[in-house]
């Protein structure tokens, strides 16, 4: 080998010749596949996380807030409510499925036209002692602080159009609870608590109930609604005072009864009015319902 041919091979070895890679439209297209493949994989993680969000969403608004019963032991426990002498404790039976004027608790549900009373979950209500002077503002104070501090913000929803309470309306999530001024000599005071849930079920049985009244604009029409029912062993008589509109100066009421579990349509009339005295009249067909063997005395003793 002479000389030139040796000092061209040793230079091939010490300064070799770089690799051929791809050329810039094979790279080009492989770096967009790899930025498609990374942009695909953050909006599918995107979505899933939204998914997941949307889901727990739906789950906090159909479940969400804490149980009403829950929120009432929490009340029970307050030190100034606790600790109140004025006042005898009265825990609502969970276990009650009628309404009452004095507990049930009184919230708008959106799915329906008209404002009424349903049947709470849970619910406390403090009765003067004998003797004892009223402490209504540290009452009050006491069952608002111990909402607060679990996630209740007051609403403002007003239902003095029940005519019955004075409230104050607090939500947190699904839960609602509702502190009540009673305004009597001896029942002063009480909260009441109750899920959405509950409360829908109560608004589906009063709009299943006045479209069985056999008046086809009772359910439609109807604005206000208070409900009020009466037993006695399995008989039972449910009331609804209906108003067609949020001011009314008359309203009618349709009466329900049964001695079984379903509820029967059993009239309507005029609510009576002391300053109206034809309203104390009952129709002939309500009249002769009561007068129905099967009730014995029961409704003729109610439905005056």
């Amino acid at each position: 080998m002479d000389n030139s041919s040796f000092e061209m091979l040793k230079a091939q070895y010490e300064h070799p010749q770089p690799k051929k890679g791809p050329n810039k439209t094979v790279r080009n297209v492989l770096l967009s596949i790899v930025g498609i493949l990374i942009m695909a994989g953050i909006v599918a993680g995107a979505l899933l996380l939204l998914n997941r969000e949307n889901d727990n969403a739906s789950i906090k608004e159909a479940t969400g807030g804490p149980a009403p019963a829950s929120v009432i032991e929490k009340i029970s426990a307050n030190d100034v409510i606790a600790n109140q002498k004025n006042y005898a404790t009265f825990q609502i039976d969970p276990a009650q499925t009628q309404p009452s004027i004095t507990t049930t608790i009184g919230y708008k549900d959106g799915k329906y036209g008209f404002l009424t009373n349903t049947v709470p979950e849970s619910g406390l209500q403090f009765t003067l002692a004998e003797g004892a002077s009223s402490n209504k503002t540290a009452m009050t104070a006491a069952m608002k602080d111990v909402l607060v501090k679990n996630g209740f913000t007051e609403t403002k929803q007003d239902t003095s159009a029940l005519g019955m309470l004075k409230s104050i309306t607090y939500v947190n999530g699904a839960t609602v609870c509702q502190i009540n001024d009673y305004g009597g000599v001896l029942l002063e005071q009480g909260i009441v608590c109750s899920t959405a849930q509950k409360i829908n079920a109560g608004y589906a049985t009063v709009d299943a109930l006045l479209k069985k009244s056999q008046d086809a604009t009772a359910a439609t029409s109807a604005k206000i609604v208070v409900q009020s029912a009466i037993a006695d062993g399995n008989k039972k008589l449910l009331t609804y005072v209906v108003q067609s509109e949020e001011n009314a100066t008359t309203s009618t009421n349709y009466y329900f009864a049964t001695n079984d579990t379903d509820y029967s349509f059993i009239g309507a009339r005029r609510t009576p009015n002391v300053d109206d005295e034809s309203s104390f009249e009952i129709p002939v067909t309500l009249q002769q319902n009561i007068n129905d063997p099967k009730w014995g005395t029961f409704l003729k003793e109610n439905i005056r």
